[in-house]
């Protein structure tokens, strides 16, 4: 087997971030289970569907870790991937 540990590959259903919040964005980029589970292992449309129903839920519990509890989240289909709009 080939060794593909500490290796991320390359998200197939690719994942844009919009947000005003740097921070924020970089938090999400690195963290959202959207963006990482597929850097871990390659998912179909169906289980990276999943997670995009997930994703907002995913992001507002982030949002909370840096003080923003009335933050608002849209993940709209953009593509073959997705856009996770935040507005903090």
């Amino acid at each position: 087997p080939e060794d593909t540990e500490g290796r991320k590959l390359e998200p197939k259903y690719p994942v844009q971030i919009s947000s005003d919040d740097e921070e924020v964005k970089e938090m999400l980029q690195e963290h959202l289970p959207l963006i990482t589970e597929q850097q871990q292992e390659n998912l179909d449309k169906e289980q990276v569907g999943f997670l995009a129903e997930d994703a907002p839920n995913d992001v507002q519990t982030m949002l909370k870790t840096k003080g923003y509890f009335n933050g608002v989240v849209n993940v709209v289909p953009q593509g073959e991937g997705y856009r996770v709009d935040v507005k903090t």
